[in-house]
C-alpha cells in the first residue's frame, strides 16, 4: 500500500508540472504574440543619430546612382510620356523652359510625374543635380 501511495503521489507531482508547464507556455506564447514587432524613432530621439549611421543614408550618392536606381525606369523608356535621356529632341523644348522650372516640376511633380520621382529619400538638391544630369546627357 505505500508503494500505492508514492506512485499515486509520483503521478500527481507529474500531472501538477505539466500543467503548470503548459499554462506557463500559453501565457508566454501570448506574450510573444502581443509584443511589438518594432519601435519608432523620431527625429530629436537618441535613436535617430544611430540609425542614420547604422543604414548609411548619411552617405552621398551621385546624381548618376540616384537616376539608375529612381529615375532610369521612365525616362529610359519614355513611360507616360518622360522625356527620355539622351534625346536631344525631347529635352531641348523642356530645357528652353529655364532649369528653374525643370527643377521645380521634377520636385514637385508634373502630369504623371510624381514629386521627386518617388524618391522620398532624395532632397531637394538631390533632385535638382539629377535633373541637372539628366540634362547634361540630352544636349
Amino acid at each position: 500500500m505505500h508503494l500505492v501511495k508514492k506512485v499515486a503521489l509520483a503521478v500527481v507531482t507529474l500531472s501538477v508540472s505539466c500543467i503548470l508547464f503548459a499554462q506557463t507556455s500559453r501565457e508566454q506564447a501570448i506574450v510573444d504574440r502581443l509584443a511589438p514587432v518594432g519601435s519608432i524613432c523620431m527625429a530629436g530621439d537618441p535613436c535617430a543619430g544611430q540609425q542614420a549611421s547604422a543604414t548609411g543614408a548619411s552617405a552621398a550618392r551621385s546624381p548618376q546612382d540616384l537616376y539608375n536606381s529612381n529615375c532610369m525606369a521612365c525616362h529610359m523608356t519614355g513611360a507616360s510620356g518622360a522625356p527620355i535621356t539622351g534625346n536631344a529632341e525631347q529635352w531641348a523644348p523642356r530645357i528652353a523652359q529655364g532649369m528653374d522650372l525643370l527643377h521645380n516640376h521634377a520636385i514637385n511633380g508634373l502630369n504623371a510625374m510624381p514629386a521627386k520621382g518617388l524618391c522620398m529619400t532624395c532632397s531637394d538638391d538631390d533632385i535638382r543635380a539629377v535633373v541637372d544630369y539628366m540634362v547634361e546627357q540630352s544636349r
